[in-house]
């Protein structure tokens, strides 16, 4: 069955986003930019890995969606990286 064309734009966006927002803070802790605007930043890619899986999860079953299950999984993995590596940044 095909997967509902509002469903496929939610998640395009949310992946689109976190991978932007992924870079974007990549880009600021290695430059030690370590202010409030980096911590929203932070913050938003938790956000958007969240909307991410709950959207991969409306899925129905199967290969594809499997695959994006588990691109989800990795990215909110990721997501949760930065805000470790950020709040010890912090500490530091």
């Amino acid at each position: 069955m095909a997967i509902d064309r509002d469903l496929a734009i939610e998640i395009a966006t949310a992946e689109e986003g976190l991978r932007r927002a992924f870079a974007e803070v990549a880009s600021r802790l290695s430059a030690g930019r370590h202010d409030a605007d980096t911590s929203d930043l932070v913050q938003h890619c938790g956000e958007l890995a969240d909307v991410l899986t709950a959207a991969v999860a409306q899925l129905e079953p199967g290969p594809e969606a499997d695959a994006m299950r588990q691109l989800a999984a990795s990215m909110a993995a990721d997501a949760a990286l930065f805000e470790r590596e950020y709040r010890r940044r912090d500490v530091h």
